[in-house]
């Protein structure tokens, strides 16, 4: 019974990082997008001789150090720490396509 009860509990560790794989899979693609605006405008501002406000740029790199951090839970098999870095990114995903417009 305790045997049946640990590969229980291990099959449904096994399906909740699925699922935070496929929720970190969906927001690469958006972060993507917002790194691709987020060059464009750097670029545009540069040649203005602007720079991005600094806001932003701090949330550009608070959204990449929660994604990588999130893949290090995903790989260690924490779940709890995944989907906490992932929820942080999607907010800081957020704040980004609201500021670009997207």
């Amino acid at each position: 019974a305790a045997a049946a009860a640990a590969a229980a509990a291990a099959d449904a560790k096994a399906e909740q990082l699925e699922k935070i794989r496929e929720q970190g899979a969906l927001l690469s693609i958006r972060v993507a997008t917002v790194r691709s605006s987020l060059d464009g405008l750097r670029a545009a501002q540069a040649r203005s001789g602007l720079g991005l406000r600094a806001d932003m740029a701090a949330s550009a790199q608070r959204m990449d150090y929660l994604l990588s951090e999130a893949d290090v839970a995903v790989q260690r098999g924490d779940a709890a720490a995944a989907q906490r870095n992932l929820d942080l990114a999607e907010r800081e995903v957020s704040k980004l396509e609201k500021f670009l417009g997207h």
